[in-house]
């Protein structure tokens, strides 16, 4: 148990000096502030403090970051649950479908959260994603794949519901610039 946290502990710290360094590459030399939008999974969703990937982005880029990741979430959808259940709702797939349509209230219907668990904060986080005018982002960075992986998803599928939501995003907001990040390696993922 003590292993498994403490690789968890240097994944973290090595997804988080990843970010920086595809983000300072972006930023290098612009002296602009730049928006950034970051959607995952709990890799990003479950750390909303000073130290989360996105905060620290934040700070050193001084730029401002929202952080639409979302804990037990994936890329894919599982088709037999996808009208009722929060995880699919704020999945990749149905938030790139919100983002395309300009549509988010099949997500905020099923956002509330009734439990006082950790995913306390999708309905507050959902409601401001909706919000967001995506024309003014200027770089969108996805982080998914850890739940696809853990959830038995063949890469196929991974990949398939990923390029879908690129695609439609892209399509529909061409001036984004769009930065895929993998999972990284664990025992999990691998």
């Amino acid at each position: 148990m003590r292993n498994v946290i403490q690789s968890k502990k240097i994944a973290y710290i090595i997804f988080t000096i990843t970010f920086l360094l595809v983000l300072i590459l972006i930023f290098y030399k612009k002296k602009d502030a730049y928006d950034l939008l970051v959607l995952g999974d709990s890799n990003i969703g479950n750390f909303r403090e000073d130290t989360a990937v996105t905060s620290i982005i934040a700070s050193k880029l001084n730029i401002k970051v929202f952080n639409g990741g979302f804990g037990g979430t994936a890329a894919a959808l599982d088709s037999a649950n996808k009208e009722a259940f929060i995880a699919d709702a704020s999945s990749f797939a149905s938030i790139a479908d919100a983002i395309y349509n300009d549509d988010f209230s099949r997500i905020l219907s099923i956002a509330p959260i009734k439990d006082d668990g950790d995913l306390l904060y999708f309905d507050e986080s959902l409601r401001n994603l909706a919000k967001i005018d995506f024309n003014k982002v200027k770089v969108l960075l996805i982080a998914y794949g850890t739940n696809d992986a853990l959830n038995g998803y063949s890469v196929e599928e991974y990949k398939n519901y990923l390029f879908s939501g690129v695609s439609k995003i892209h399509e529909k907001y061409p001036d984004i610039k769009i930065i895929l990040v993998t999972p990284f390696y664990n025992d999990k993922t691998a």
